[in-house]
């Protein structure tokens, strides 16, 4: 083995090393899971057209656990949980084979999944193509 062979390191980094980086053109920082909503509402892509798609994930919220959209955004909410709480909804539902369950929660899950896209768009800076408008 070489000299340079050696000395290999790694870094493994917590969720919490986002929250360090500071070059997001919207000047906000990157979320962790409880402040994910919260930093949301904060963009401006939170007034895009789009984010209307989200109705089914209030939908579900509401359902499920008795929020209002707006005690929702305000309940720091914890995104991961959350995403897998409906992850888990929609899969007892698909093996019990409740169909307008799984519709529901399918739904629920694709809004969310929908939100991760939108919000991520705000915090890119690195090749960021000229036709994304914050």
């Amino acid at each position: 083995m070489s000299a340079r062979q050696d000395r290999r390191r790694v870094l493994v980094l917590g969720a919490g090393a986002s929250k360090a980086y500071t070059a997001s053109p919207s000047g906000l920082l990157m979320p962790l899971a409880r402040d994910f909503f919260p930093t949301l509402l904060a963009l401006q892509t939170a007034r895009h057209p789009w984010v209307h798609g989200i109705g089914p994930l209030l939908d579900y919220v509401n359902r499920v656990r008795g929020l209002s959209e707006s005690e929702f955004f305000r309940a720091n909410v914890d995104v991961e949980e959350l995403h897998s709480q409906i992850e888990g909804d929609l899969l007892r539902a698909v093996d019990e084979h409740r169909d307008l369950d799984v519709t529901f929660n399918q739904m629920a899950y694709n809004g969310l999944v929908f939100m991760f896209a939108l919000y991520s768009m705000p915090f890119k800076t690195a090749l960021r193509p000229k036709h994304i408008v914050d």
